[in-house]
């Protein structure tokens, strides 16, 4: 069983931001103390057995 964490990018003022969007990556979030996951925490991350997914940001009020 693969264990993943998905999160997904937001361009904020020029700056890509990885926010994630399930449970697992919100308790990442607890333990870095941020609002959004950088670069060497999905490093980190991916260096404890987790897969990191990217998926696509979906506006609120659009209907895909």
């Amino acid at each position: 069983m693969t264990k993943t964490v998905s999160i997904t990018y937001r361009n904020v003022y020029g700056t890509d931001h990885a926010y994630p969007v399930c449970p697992t990556g919100r308790l990442f979030l607890t333990l870095t103390g941020k609002s959004t996951l950088r670069p060497r925490d999905l490093t980190t991350i991916r260096s404890l057995g987790y897969e990191v997914a990217v998926v696509a940001h979906v506006p609120e009020g659009v209907t895909a």
